[in-house]
């Protein structure tokens, strides 16, 4: 089993560094994107451990603000390398750089043996009925119109309500989200590198979406020929019960639910609001064969 790891990261040099440790392996390659907003100090702290290691690339650095298309032009600037290097990964796993594993090594890479042929990333239509507002769909609406030959794009605010609300889905494609994180086999890595070089316009149209990072790889893989093949999953324990909008961090009273969770990796992690917590996972779950 040959595996990519895409970590999108923009803090916390030490829980990076650890995070690349773990899931080293054989036939294990990394392509960690930094945001371009992280200082210099910080971005040489995440480098510099790696400098010599073969299986850790850096690629080039977008700025990443929560939701917008920098995390997209970061993992699709991975998803380039990767294809540019001709590598036959039979999976492509993006995660975050506060994202941790909460099953061995050997065991994620059994799983993803016996899925071969399935693809793991959430998805659901928009508008959702459980959302607030217009249940997502805002991401794609604006208010305005066309006038002297141009489109002119507002945002949706008590000063603009006067003009007409519209939608501009990208390419026309059936509106559909989840979560940011997936794991791809090769054909849909594929699949989206091809459209991206052949669709710019489309690309362009969720470049202006809000939130893109949460539909860009849904929308288009969901109308692609391995649509079928993607299952519903992330494959991540995530908390969502103090905050709709962001999960809450993971703390060591999360143990027991990491423990028994089926899923092969949890969000999200920070050792300056728990530092135990990740010395308890690799104790308790990551050494337990």
């Amino acid at each position: 089993m040959r595996l990519a790891f895409v970590i999108l990261a923009h803090k916390r040099p030490d829980q990076l560094i650890r995070l690349v440790d773990r899931l080293t392996g054989p036939q294990i390659d990394f392509f960690i994107h930094v945001d371009r907003r992280t200082d210099d100090s910080t971005f040489a702290l995440m480098k510099e451990p790696f400098s010599d290691r073969r299986d850790v690339s850096f690629v080039s650095r977008h700025v990443c603000r929560w939701g917008r298309f920098g995390y997209v032009r970061g993992t699709l600037g991975a998803i380039g390398e990767i294809v540019r290097r001709g590598e036959d990964y039979d999976y492509v796993v993006l995660l975050s750089g506060q994202d941790y594993p909460i099953k061995p090594m050997h065991h994620i890479v059994g799983h993803l043996g016996s899925h071969r042929g399935t693809s793991f990333m959430e998805h659901f239509p928009l508008p959702r009925k459980e959302w607030s507002g217009r249940g997502g769909m805002e991401r794609f609406q604006y208010r305005g119109g066309r006038l002297l030959g141009r489109v002119w794009r507002f945002p949706d605010r008590r000063l603009t309500r006067w003009l007409p609300l519209r939608t501009d889905l990208p390419g026309n494609l059936p509106p559909h989200a989840g979560s940011t994180w997936w794991l791809l086999e090769s054909p849909c890595i594929d699949y989206v590198h091809r459209f991206v070089e052949e669709n710019p316009d489309i690309v362009d149209g969720f470049a202006r979406a809000r939130n893109p990072a949460e539909s860009f790889f849904q929308m288009i893989l969901l109308t692609s020929p391995m649509a079928t093949r993607i299952r519903n999953d992330d494959l991540h324990y995530v908390d969502w019960s103090e905050d709709a909008d962001h999960p809450e961090i993971l703390r060591m009273h999360h143990l027991p639910a990491l423990r028994d969770s089926p899923n092969l990796f949890a969000r999200k992690f920070d050792v300056s609001v728990d530092p135990e917590i990740l010395d308890a996972v690799d104790a308790q779950l990551l050494a337990e064969g």
